[in-house]
């Protein structure tokens, strides 16, 4: 009896997922930064934000890519090399690099934190 409920459990699991179709993304073929993919983490959107040893990737559910990488500007990141990435429940991005954390709020606005400030506490987010 019990064999017979396992069956009709299996049974439908295989057609759902046999009709997953995957995708794969590299530097190649998308707008990804670099193939060296440190951390991925989704947002309250659903939205894949992706970071990579040169520069951030958020790849939106829509099929829109937005890239950040600009190293040192007024509205770019710390470090271009994004060990760590982290959404809070605003939906800001939080970037992690050995040199500070890149936060990138919801209306595009930016804010630090650099090392000097809380070295020991972003060494301990990137490990």
């Amino acid at each position: 009896m019990s064999s017979s409920y396992i069956l009709l459990f299996l049974i439908p699991t295989y057609f759902v997922f046999g009709q997953i179709s995957w995708e794969t993304y590299n530097s190649n073929n998308s707008p990804l930064p670099y193939n060296q993919v440190n951390d991925i983490t989704i947002d309250l959107d659903n939205n894949l934000i992706i970071g990579t040893e040169y520069g951030l990737a958020k790849f939106s559910n829509n099929g829109n890519w937005d890239i950040f990488f600009n190293e040192g500007e007024e509205d770019g990141l710390t470090s271009n090399i994004i060990k760590s990435v982290h959404t809070d429940l605003n939906n800001d991005i939080w970037a992690c690099s050995p040199d500070g954390i890149s936060i990138i709020h919801t209306d595009n606005n930016w804010s630090y934190l650099n090392t000097s400030m809380f070295a020991s506490f972003i060494d301990m987010l990137i490990l």
